[in-house]
């Protein structure tokens, strides 16, 4: 359970004497308490809703999560307990507690606040200090993201009142699984229980008119006063305006615009190659296109932001060396001796006043939602697929980059490349000229042995020697990388790489049988049965039933759970339904015609498949006793009881 003391209130009525020794608190109705606080341990406890069925607590000095009307003491000694019960003054908690960069935490924050704020939840933060340097090579490390402790950030009244950072098991990332905000209709629709916790709900960055259906269109315009609302130290809150001041006193003239060039660990970071295949445009920004939106908006003011300032320097002098232009450059209007987490708040301020914000990185939505009260514009849907291209083509060499950020181009270049359906040697020509400028980054080595096992099968198996197998494969299974690595078949390589470490197959490629690589190049395009068997809504459905009946939490979020992944498989099919319309020869071949359709069939045997079986069939039957007399009459053997419960809410839910 979650709260601080100032979360609660104390509802105890009078001990009412039944005789000598016994004593029964009547709380008028049954109430969920929070915590139940006892002074002495010397007597008999016991909790009833009823007034007839009583259960025995352990009387020791605090009990967590009851529920009852009735508080029943039986004394040893002449001398009553003190007992405090305590309920939230609050129906839930809405917590932030990202443990990211300032754009997206902050978000979080706001986000928290607004969904407190219509609920009448309270709200709340977990503050996590970052200094990721260590991420960085020596001569990178200036880049690094940098998050003060909560005490120079806000003031004491505020974090007394809001922070929760020093509670116990409290979770700093979004990829925990813990952070998924169930879709609802209608923000109110959030106050009925159960929570996703028992406290109520983490909330992460992400937009919310994705997760409520019917929030306010204009639901971002209360962020701007919201921002204001936020306890900052006097020190923030004087910079803050500062940045305010600094912004009407230099661009008055004219429209002011933001361009914001995130690279930072994305493109330099140790861990790049994992970031880059799903952060290349929803967060980084490649400089060729920074190039271009400077180009085309020279008759406004543009202030140039980025954790590169070595770019920014260079961009600065081109355009004022080649068109006479000037750009604005916010170190040129910083005020002195600021600590690199002063420096961001008061670029994010500054930002805020502009017109309109170029990017789609977190510092970049954070301005422009407590700005302009919108998201900003995303590079990447600013032109086509074909602009895109043509304008790598035409900028590739106006500004001297360096090697990591270049390669980043070239990676964003052959994304877009490939869309356009460009030939196999186009695509092959741009990520070995990557690969060479980045030759550490699996990303890039990845994409290309893809490219080759789809044009050359033995040139790949060629590549694939050149590279620790084990190192590639714990890359490919990174369970980030299997979410957003654009390419279809990065699992299939893994266990390609893997069956094949020890076989003749890359001992002798030249020697490789013909019918081998047409059995390779099958696999390559279509997958296998025990993939495709695997996509089966049932299956799905019983791996989420059995990995969310493990623990209490499990059984709460599953309907959510569930309902998802009925939707997503929903959607996946319509989808394939499409493209398969206009273009049959997409359209995949009968599990039959896969090599491993025998042992595929196995997995139709396995738990997994017959319990997500039994949970399509009971649901079709509107059979509400599910899972247990279903399964024994199917004999399927399964002892999880969360199944049921899911069941019930997910009807109960459509």
């Amino acid at each position: 359970m979650l709260f601080k003391d100032i979360d609660l209130k104390n509802i105890a009525k009078e001990f009412k004497e039944i005789d000598k020794n016994t004593f029964i608190m009547d709380l008028q109705s049954i109430c969920e308490i929070d915590c139940l606080k006892i002074n002495k341990t010397n007597f008999l406890l016991s909790i009833s809703c009823d007034g007839d069925s009583w259960e025995l607590l352990q009387a020791k000095g605090s009990l967590y999560n009851l529920k009852a009307r009735y508080i029943k003491v039986i004394l040893q000694t002449p001398k009553k307990p003190k007992i405090e019960v305590l309920v939230r003054k609050y129906p839930g908690l809405f917590l932030m507690a990202l443990g990211a960069g300032w754009g997206d935490r902050m978000i979080a924050f706001l986000n928290a606040m607004y969904l407190a704020k219509h609920t009448g939840f309270k709200f709340g933060f977990a503050w996590r200090e970052i200094n990721n340097s260590y991420a960085f090579s020596d001569s990178n490390k200036y880049q690094a993201i940098i998050i003060d402790n909560e005490s120079k950030i806000f003031e004491k009244d505020f974090i007394n009142t809001h922070s929760y950072t020093h509670k116990p098991n409290i979770v700093y990332s979004c990829y925990e699984g813990l952070y998924a905000l169930p879709r609802k209709d209608n923000i109110e629709d959030y106050k009925q229980k159960p929570f996703y916790h028992d406290f109520g709900y983490y909330i992460t960055h992400g937009n919310l008119s994705v997760d409520i259906k019917n929030i306010p269109k204009n639901f971002r315009k209360e962020y701007k006063a919201l921002w204001q609302e936020i306890g900052f130290t006097p020190l923030i809150k004087n910079l803050l305006h500062q940045a305010d001041t600094i912004f009407e006193d230099n661009f008055k003239d004219k429209a002011t615009i933001a361009i914001h060039i995130r690279l930072g660990d994305i493109i330099y970071g140790n861990s790049r190659s994992i970031f880059i295949c799903g952060m290349y445009a929803s967060k980084a920004m490649p400089i060729e296109i920074a190039y271009e939106l400077i180009l085309t908006n020279r008759d406004k003011n543009i202030l140039l932001f980025s954790d590169n300032p070595l770019i920014l320097e260079k961009l600065s002098k081109h355009f004022l060396d080649v068109y006479g232009y000037k750009i604005y450059l916010t170190k040129d209007l910083l005020p002195q001796k600021l600590s690199k987490s002063e420096i961001d708040l008061f670029e994010i301020q500054l930002m805020s006043h502009c017109k309109t914000i170029y990017s789609t990185s977190g510092f970049a939505r954070l301005a422009s939602l407590i700005g302009n009260a919108k998201e900003p514009e995303g590079w990447a849907n600013l032109f086509s697929a074909e602009e895109i291209v043509n304008i790598f083509d035409k900028n590739k060499d106006k500004i001297d980059l360096d090697p990591l950020c270049r390669a980043y181009s070239l990676f964003c270049e052959f994304i877009f490349s490939k869309s356009l359906n460009k030939s196999p040697k186009e695509l092959i020509t741009i990520l070995e000229e990557a690969h060479t400028l980045d030759p550490q980054n699996s990303l890039y080595i990845a994409l290309l042995i893809e490219c080759l096992l789809s044009h050359d099968i033995k040139e790949a198996l060629i590549q694939l020697k050149q590279y620790s197998c084990d190192a590639f494969i714990d890359y490919l299974n990174h369970p980030y990388v299997k979410m957003c690595m654009p390419m279809p078949n990065t699992l299939l390589m893994a266990d390609f790489i893997k069956q094949s470490t020890n076989a003749t197959i890359l001992e002798n490629t030249n020697k490789t049988p013909k019918t081998q690589v047409q059995t390779l190049q099958f696999d390559l395009t279509y997958g296998t049965a025990s993939s495709r068997i695997k996509s089966h809504l049932s299956y799905k459905l019983g791996q989420a039933l059995i990995l969310n009946s493990k623990s209490l939490w499990g059984y709460i979020r599953m309907p959510y759970v569930l309902s998802y992944i009925k939707d997503k498989h929903k959607q996946e099919q319509k989808e394939y339904q499409e493209k398969i319309k206009k273009n049959p020869s997409l359209k995949l071949p009968t599990l039959e015609s896969y090599r491993d359709y025998k042992d595929a069939l196995k997995i139709k045997n396995t738990l997994s498949y017959q319990l997500g079986e039994a949970f399509i069939e009971a649901k079709k039957q509107n059979f509400f006793k599910f899972p247990i007399p279903y399964l024994k009459a199917n004999n399927v053997n399964y002892s999880g009881g969360g199944a049921f419960y899911g069941f019930i809410l997910l009807n109960l839910k459509e």
